[in-house]
């Protein structure tokens, strides 16, 4: 059987969608994320450019910004160096926002001596459109150790090339200040398209969770170590009083110690740094229904640095608004790397059954 849809289309129904008899079904090829190109330093420099991109529609850039002396990151999209470019930023989640416009590249972050960080910059690469950019920053603040807190940047950028038409073909990292951007700094260009048929996708699952009763955390189970990790956990109510939950990860085991420090704002407010503690995030609670994006630069000698955003469901309904909770976090332990992630309840409450956590990662 089949159903008639509007605009002459038919679908199958769950019968013959996974019937297999007398049908061999196609493997999809509209790829995920591919890797367009990168680009890593093996000597100290101010500049880590990703040149001759193919034009895809939307790209998503993961930098590795470890650095030598004090750097100021910035970057420029086709080696265009005029007055191009403006962007809004918040640091530490100071309020009102900064702005600069006009400027001649786009900055998005500064590092006191030898720092490291990491970055994530979304894109979007319409022809004849303005090219808009979303980057979440992180860095260990120049210090080791679960004394002191991670540094958080939010951007948001937009890049007027001269002509309309033009689009983006190569991405750079950039230095204006004194120090260099350090061995093994790295720029990884993924890109995305409609037209694609490739299967080498970039994010290869890593693990895949879904939970069939009540558990204090939920946690992925050790999965395969990559450098680069994506993670999406999604809780659907809690049992009991409900109180924050809490982000762990660890090597094996989820880590329970104070090997973490984080810095978080929720629903907005005053950012709030944490040292000290046994969570790499504390993120506001009030049903447990919550969803969570983050990323992890997962390098076996340096700390773990993590960039994460969630929603919590609020009371069920159109007349209470959700909360929201954005962070930055790191796992102070080097040696080796993450291979497990959970969250708990942060209280003597549990999540209900049906929570899913789902990690992705590569090289």
């Amino acid at each position: 059987m089949v159903e008639w849809l509007a605009g002459n289309r038919i679908r199958g129904t769950n019968t013959e969608r996974t019937s297999t008899t007398g049908f061999n079904p196609v493997a999809a090829t509209s790829g995920g994320w591919v890797e367009l190109a990168r680009t890593t330093l093996g000597s100290a420099g101010d500049l880590v450019s990703v040149a001759s991109l193919p034009d895809k529609r939307y790209y998503m850039v993961l930098c590795d910004n470890r650095t030598t002396g004090a750097v100021r990151m910035n970057m420029r999209f086709n080696s265009d160096s005029d007055s191009n470019y403006s962007e809004r930023w918040s640091a530490k989640g100071v309020t009102p926002d900064s702005t600069q416009v006009s400027q001649n590249k786009m900055q998005y972050g500064q590092s006191n001596v030898n720092e490291q960080g990491f970055s994530v910059h979304n894109i979007a690469n319409l022809t004849n459109k303005e090219k808009l950019m979303i980057a979440n920053v992180v860095s260990d603040d120049a210090s080791t150790g679960a004394g002191t807190s991670p540094y958080r940047n939010e951007y948001v950028s937009k890049w007027v090339p001269s002509t309309a038409s033009d689009v983006i073909n190569e991405i750079s990292m950039y230095n204006t200040s004194a120090g260099s951007w350090n061995i093994g700094a790295e720029c990884v260009v993924l890109g995305w398209d409609p037209t694609d048929t490739h299967t080498t996708n970039f994010w290869e699952e890593l693990a895949s969770v879904t939970t069939t009763g009540a558990l204090a955390t939920v946690d992925s189970g050790v999965f395969t170590s990559k450098k680069y990790l994506w993670c999406q956990i999604m809780t659907v109510g809690r049992s009991g009083v409900a109180t924050n939950s809490r982000l762990r990860v660890g090597n094996t085991t989820i880590d329970v110690n104070d090997n973490y420090s984080s810095r978080r704002s929720a629903d907005g407010g005053t950012e709030t740094p944490v040292i000290d503690v046994s969570y790499a995030a504390d993120i506001a609670t009030n049903t447990g229904n919550q969803f969570t994006n983050l990323f992890i630069i997962n390098n076996s000698a340096n700390e773990k640095l993590i960039i994460g955003h969630t929603i919590d469901q609020n009371t069920a309904g159109a007349g209470t608004a959700p909360r929201r909770t954005e962070f930055v976090g790191k796992h102070v332990t080097t040696g080796s790397q993450l291979d497990i992630i959970g969250m708990y309840s942060g209280g003597s409450d549990t999540f209900d059954a049906g929570a899913v956590i789902k990690v992705w990662g590569s090289n």
